[in-house]
């Protein structure tokens, strides 16, 4: 597992690529914590940049499974986008 970094209004935020076996393909997923900042329900996204970023990223999910194996990312990602 290699985590690597975006950074969005100055701040780095993790993202790595995730093998979902199951499918036979890589997604890129995020930290939760940048979610917030790229699209709100009401007012859409906060910029281009935000928007560009956000088309990149498959999934968000919480922090502390940034740094899990892939095989609990995976599971996560099953359970709430399946």
């Amino acid at each position: 597992m290699t985590t690597d970094k975006v950074t969005f209004n100055g701040k780095e935020y993790k993202t790595r690529d995730v093998r979902l076996e199951e499918y036979k393909v890589t997604v890129k997923v995020a930290e939760e914590a940048l979610d917030g900042l790229l699209f709100d329900e009401e007012k859409g996204y906060s910029s281009r940049e935000a928007e560009l970023l956000d088309e990149l990223i498959y999934c968000f999910v919480p922090d502390e499974l940034m740094d899990a194996p892939d095989e609990a990312v995976a599971e996560y990602i099953y359970e709430k986008v399946f």
